[in-house]
Parts: structure tokens; C-alpha cells; sequence
């Protein structure tokens, strides 16, 4: 293999790191289960605790089903498995058939334990088996020192974290970091050695503190800036086209589908086309939103509006924030679309969050309990539908989906903001949530129940939809009007055959 693309760096790094994650977390996941057997109650809030993933089970035989099995929960074993195949699927020219098909044999035995294998232990340690085996399968059959030693940094970094949570030995972290040691310099990631110098003082000490050296260990890779070596380019188009079944004259509309620029997406190139053809007037919002004003004064049946470029996203779910109390009020309280009703209200005691639980967790739970409340049914709604309209029959589209979350969200004191913009594939436009959270806006995807990455393209964001329209318009003479929208987006090197949980890293996991 020649020249590793930062796209390829991540996959592989992740690789290693799901494969590591399912092996070490079914080792401490099957005791618990054992104690299950046994009707042994065990306190399982612990290990969510060790973990750094939201306690969101109701009991222990829930925690085993759910955290085991249930592909629903991003924080399940099966969940991270999946991970790890969906990079090994995308590296198969990398890696070849022979070490993808170990990751193939594992999915295999733990969708038995999904379908209520009579022997789930027994499939377990079959997961187990498949993926020792594919480490040794990488060495034999991947001829690149550095393609091999950035999927074992990855192995090793989640080794490193998941040892230090649960305060093991210090020679079993020695080991992780002489490992570390004597493979980075023979890849192109790029990592803090400073603070991989401090790690290792904390751990040589005679007396370890974990915490710190936890806490320490996040700065020596930096996802922000050090996996992703260069952002990665999504090539976009957004397209409109209206007809109108009467000649209309004196037509002004805005145009509001120029992507943002901040610190999670830079808009490299852009173009706005119209027929029939028209001035563009730019101006923007006081959202910070950009939108272009155009008028067409003579009589026409039609309007076709398309905006192409590229936007270079970044691989993380954060971007600055200047801090403007004016702003972060305004995203703190109900609006319009987004008023509590006892239907919302049932809503959020049905996600039983619980005070000891952060800011962060209470977002992903609640993201989470959308997701499975609510049914994706589209006709059910319009654009006009408020949340708490979309909550009597808990159904809709992305909008609702949206917009019943931002509710949650802000009736938990938590500041939230609606965003629109396109996500990676053919489709019409999309909606999200972004939650402010210690300085920073991450971005929750409840439709899809996923942190946003790497494939979405933020177009415009506000209190609810009715803040950031893609378009909105006015014209002279009585017509009805019809449309149709159809965005595209493509990453420029890795084609469609990626997804943004691929190698997407749960906050809970890897900002702990």
C-alpha cells in the first residue's frame, strides 16, 4: 500500500480501536452475565461509571440485553462490533478478504446472541476467538509496517483508556505504553509526546493516579487535529425547482443553502444558478445564517434554484462558541414550534434521566429516546407541525424529530438550536439538533440516533425551523405551487461507501 489518505488513517485506527473495545468490554461483560444466570444481583451503574457511557438501564437483566445485544444502543457490544465491520468493510482493499472475513465471523456469532442463542457465552467467546484471531491474520497478511501499527495504535490506545478506567496493574499499562512507544514514529499520526511523557510518569510513580493519568491520556491523540490529518471534502449540490400552474410576477425570495463556515465545516467553493437568471443580493440573518436575496419582476411559470460547491468537514463534533448571553439565552427557551405540552411532558418523564446524570448524557439519553419514540412516517406532518403536535402521535419526519428534541432538551435547562443542511448521499434536506455543552455545540442526529460527523453539511441553524428556511418567498398574481428538492453530497476521495458512524467516536467513550 502507497501513500495512507487521513481518511484511511481513521478507518484504521478505528478499526483497531472497535476491535479492541468489543474484545475487552465482553471480557468484563461476561462475569456480570454469569451473575445474571444466577439471579446475583450486581450493581451495573458501576460499570457504566468505569465506561464513561450514561446509565440509562432500568435493572440488570435490562443492562445485559441492552448493553449486550441491542443494536439500538450505541453503547453496546454489538454496536462497537458493527463499527469495527463498517471500517473493515470500507478497508477491504487494504486489508484483504482473509482479515475482514474474522470480523465477518465474529458479526456472525454475536447475531446469534442477538437472536436468544440458548448458549450466549458459548457465541461469546467465539466473538472472542474470531477477533484474536484477526490480529493474527493482520501481521501475517498486511505486508505495510504502517498500516498495521496504525490499527494497533488504535488497539492500543483504547487498551491504554480501558486499563486505566479500570485501574489495572501498572506493568498491564507499561506494556501499553512501550507498545505505543515503539510504533507511532512508523505511522502518519500525528500525537501529543508531551503528554505522552506526562501519562507515563503518572504510571511509573509509586503511587498511580488513574484519574489524572486518564484524564492526561486524552491529549496524546487529539482527534481534532491528529488522526484526520487533512478534512475531509464533501462535494454538494442543493436543488430546487417550483412551478407555478399561472403566469406570477413580482417574485422576491431568499435563498438561505450556502453552507456555514466555523470550526466543524469551511465552505471551500460555491455557486448559486437561477432560472429564469436573476441578481443575488447576499445579506444574512441575525441566526449568523448567510442567505442570498433575488427578484424576478416579469411574468414566468417557473423557478429552478441550484447551489453546488465543496465544503472540507472536520472529524469533530464541536465548534467554537464566542461566548454572546443574548444567543445563548435565546436557544435556552421554548419557541414557537417548540412549546411543552403534557404529551412532551410524558415524554421526558418516560426517558427517566437522572439528576446525577451530566448534561452530555441527559442530551445523548434524550436523543436516544426520540429515536425510539418516535416513527418515521412522512405525509403524517407538515412544516407548519410544532413539536407538540408531533408529539400526540409521535410521528413525523426529521423536522419533528428535531423539534420534539430541541423541547426536551430546553425544558432540562439545556441550550439547543434546530440546524437544516444536507447529509451525505441523494435526498432532500435534513434536519438536526446541536446542544451547547461546555463551551462547545455538538451536534445529535435523533432521526438517525447518531452523533453528527463528518457527512453532514450545516446550511443554516436557529431557535426551530421556522428560523432558517432554505427558501421563502412573495410574488404578485394567484397561482398554486408545487416543488421539488433534491440534495446531493459526495465525499471527493472515498466515494458513497461511507457513514458517519463508521469511525465515529462517542463522546461518552473518547472524551470521558
Amino acid at each position: 500500500m502507497g501513500i495512507v489518505t487521513s481518511e484511511r488513517v481513521s478507518n484504521l485506527y478505528w478499526l483497531g480501536r472497535y476491535v479492541d473495545r468489543v474484545s475487552s468490554t465482553i471480557k468484563v461483560f461476561c462475569p456480570l452475565y454469569d451473575k445474571s444466570v444466577d439471579s446475583i444481583a450486581f450493581e451495573y451503574a458501576d460499570v457504566c461509571a468505569k465506561l464513561g457511557v450514561p446509565d440509562i438501564y432500568t435493572s440488570s437483566e435490562n443492562f445485559i440485553q441492552s448493553f449486550g445485544f441491542e443494536k439500538q444502543n450505541p453503547d453496546s457490544i454489538i454496536s462497537s462490533l458493527i463499527r469495527a465491520y463498517d471500517n473493515a468493510m470500507i478497508l477491504r482493499d487494504e486489508i484483504g478478504s482473509d482479515v475482514l472475513s474474522y470480523i465477518h465471523m465474529a458479526m456472525d456469532a454475536m447475531g446469534r446472541c442477538e437472536k436468544n442463542s440458548p448458549h450466549p457465552l458459548v457465541e461469546l467467546q467465539r466473538v472472542l476467538d474470531d477477533l484474536m484471531a484477526f490480529w493474527g491474520c493482520l501481521d501475517d497478511v498486511i505486508d505495510s509496517q504502517s498500516v498495521r501499527n496504525i490499527v494497533k495504535i488504535g488497539k492500543t490506545v483504547e487498551r491504554l483508556d480501558f486499563a486505566l478506567r479500570f485501574e489495572r496493574p501498572k506493568n498491564e499499562l507499561s506494556r501499553c505504553l512501550n507498545a505505543f512507544s515503539a510504533r507511532i514514529d512508523t505511522t502518519p499520526i500525528v500525537y501529543n509526546k508531551s503528554a505522552f511523557l506526562h501519562v507515563s510518569a503518572i504510571v511509573e510513580s509509586d503511587e498511580i493516579d488513574y484519574k489524572a493519568a486518564l484524564g492526561k491520556s486524552y491529549e496524546i491523540i487529539s482527534i481534532q487535529g491528529a488522526i484526520f490529518i487533512t478534512p475531509s471534502t464533501l462535494i454538494f449540490s442543493y436543488d430546487m425547482s417550483f412551478s407555478f400552474d399561472a403566469l406570477v410576477e413580482a417574485h422576491h425570495f431568499l435563498i438561505r443553502a450556502v453552507p456555514h463556515t466555523d470550526n466543524r465545516q469551511k465552505l471551500n467553493d460555491y455557486n448559486i444558478s437561477l432560472s429564469p437568471a436573476a441578481p443575488l443580493v447576499p445579506s444574512g440573518d441575525s441566526f449568523g445564517n448567510k442567505y442570498y436575496c433575488a427578484s424576478i419582476p416579469f411574468p414566468h411559470n417557473f423557478l429552478n434554484i441550484s447551489v453546488s460547491g465543496a465544503v472540507n468537514t472536520f472529524p469533530t463534533a464541536e465548534e467554537a462558541y464566542i461566548p454572546n448571553e443574548r444567543f445563548s439565552d435565546l436557544y435556552r427557551f421554548p419557541s414557537r414550534m417548540t412549546k411543552m405540552s403534557d404529551n412532551l411532558s410524558a415524554l421526558l418523564r418516560c426517558a427517566k434521566l437522572s439528576p446525577k446524570m451530566s448534561k452530555y448524557e441527559k442530551t445523548l439519553a434524550l436523543m436516544r429516546h426520540v429515536h425510539s419514540a418516535m416513527n418515521y412516517a412522512p405525509g403524517t406532518t407538515t412544516v407548519d407541525t410544532t413539536a407538540a403536535q408531533a408529539a400526540e402521535g409521535l410521528c413525523g419526519v426529521c423536522q419533528d424529530y428535531a423539534h420534539i428534541m430541541l423541547a426536551l432538551l430546553r425544558a432540562e435547562n439545556i441550550p439547543a438550536r434546530y440546524c437544516a443542511g444536507i447529509v451525505k448521499g441523494v435526498g432532500e434536506s435534513h434536519a438536526w439538533v446541536e446542544a451547547y455543552l461546555k463551551g462547545y455545540w455538538y451536534g445529535f442526529d435523533p432521526t438517525h440516533n447518531l452523533l453528527v460527523q463528518t457527512d453532514y453539511i450545516k446550511l443554516a441553524h436557529g431557535r426551530d425551523c421556522s428560523d432558517c428556511p432554505i427558501t421563502r418567498g412573495i410574488f404578485k398574481n394567484r397561482a398554486n405551487q408545487s416543488a421539488k428538492i433534491t440534495c446531493r453530497s459526495h465525499f471527493k476521495h472515498c466515494g458513497n461507501a461511507y457513514r458517519n458512524d463508521i469511525h465515529q467516536e462517542d463522546l461518552s467513550w473518547n472524551k470521558r
